[in-house]
């Protein structure tokens, strides 16, 4: 898998949380702009884990900053996808 079709699905799964769309995926997902909340982030990775079968533990350890680009790095990582 390509890291264009992780970040897609990513998006798709980002963005159908709160109905709404990410146009900065470097922005921290906890902030002002989205205030996603701690259960948000829990139901994203869980679909994460389920979709790219990836460990969630290592993903979460991967995982440095909250944005949708930290987490397609962290699957992209784990897949090994370019």
């Amino acid at each position: 898998m390509t890291r264009e079709r992780v970040s897609t699905v990513i998006l798709s799964i980002v963005n159908g949380m709160k109905n709404i769309e990410i146009d900065d995926l470097d922005e921290n997902l906890f902030g002002i702009k989205y205030d996603y909340s701690a259960r948000d982030m829990a139901s994203i990775f869980i679909e994460v884990e389920k979709l790219f079968n990836v460990d969630l533990n290592i993903l979460v350890k991967l995982f440095e900053y909250a944005s949708v680009n930290s987490l397609i790095d962290s699957v992209c990582e784990l897949i090994g996808a370019a």
